[in-house]
């Protein structure tokens, strides 16, 4: 009778059951899968895990979401935390809804301010170590070479294009400008930091419109950009000089000395070049624009109808 009675606890409970010397019998063939609670030395509810829908009741499959009954007590602080928290479904749930949304709400409000001073905090923070190849130093920040190299060419290709990236990246005059820049940069910006510069309504106002004006400039870059792309402007030495034996007389009549002609006819023909590359750029922005427009869908109103 005892041996009937603890099969049948077996049964109703699915765990493992010892007694006796007496194992539960365990089914072969095509029975083996049938009986969840029969055979293999497993531990209370494990010959659950890894088989879905094995344990789902066949009159009631929502069974598995009513609370468990244990038949031993609890014997670590997390299987405790796991039945308490099995059992606290509903509050657990509302905690978890209740942190997501909080977090959405706070990304909503006008935490852009923060979010500027920890990107620009966070900047820095990665320099806190004095490295033996560390190139300019701000207060108890150390920029590393490492780092600057890693950035020069592909500013140079942002700023040059790929082939104008080519022509300058063993430039060293291009290198210590580039290196003078990126010093000067980090000491507004640290000094921003430090005096609270960017914790304030007008900063936000200033700093998101320019970080959105970023990103369109880095986007269009995206779609005009190509392993010919090179946005230099320059002028040979031979052209001005070809252009000044064109038109010596010229200049000679206006009171200029060579070297000053010459001076004069390079700055021209940059100039016109800069104004030229402007131009190109504008039209390849507006047909980026164009095609925008065809697909988002966009709308303007009339400005007169809300100011």
């Amino acid at each position: 009778m005892k041996d009937e009675k603890s099969e049948n606890s077996l049964h109703a409970s699915g765990a493992e059951a010892k007694h006796e010397g007496e194992r539960p019998r365990e089914r072969s063939g095509a029975e083996h899968d049938v009986e969840p609670g029969a055979g293999n030395d497993v531990e209370p509810g494990a010959e659950h895990e890894g088989e879905p829908g094995a344990d789902l009741h066949p009159e009631n499959p929502n069974a598995v979401y009513s609370a468990p009954v244990y038949l031993e007590p609890p014997d670590t602080v997390w299987e405790r935390f796991r039945r308490w928290s099995h059992g606290k479904k509903r509050v657990v749930y509302a905690l978890f809804l209740v942190a997501i949304v909080s977090t959405l709400v706070l990304m909503t409000r006008d935490s852009d301010v923060r979010s500027l001073s920890s990107f620009a905090q966070s900047y820095f923070n990665r320099f806190t170590k004095e490295t033996d190849d560390w190139a300019y130093s701000i207060g108890n920040y150390h920029i590393n070479e490492r780092e600057l190299n890693a950035r020069f060419p592909v500013l140079l290709r942002y700023t040059w294009g790929a082939r104008g990236a080519s022509a300058v990246k063993n430039d060293a005059a291009a290198y210590r400008r580039y290196l003078r820049d990126q010093l000067e940069t980090d000491l507004l910006v640290h000094a921003a930091l430090r005096e609270g510069a960017l914790d304030s309504p007008e900063a936000r106002i200033v700093l998101e419109n320019g970080v959105r004006r970023l990103i369109a400039e880095y986007y269009l870059y995206t779609r005009i950009r190509n392993k010919n792309s090179d946005f230099r402007v320059n002028v040979d030495q031979s052209e001005i000089e070809q252009h000044y034996a064109k038109n010596k007389e010229f200049y000679a009549s206006r009171g200029l000395e060579r070297r000053a002609a010459l001076a004069a006819i390079e700055k021209t023909m940059l100039e016109f070049r800069r104004e030229r590359l402007r131009n190109r750029l504008f039209r390849l922005k507006m047909k980026v624009i164009d095609e925008l427009r065809d697909s988002a869908g966009y709308r303007v109103r009339d400005p007169s109808k809300f100011r």
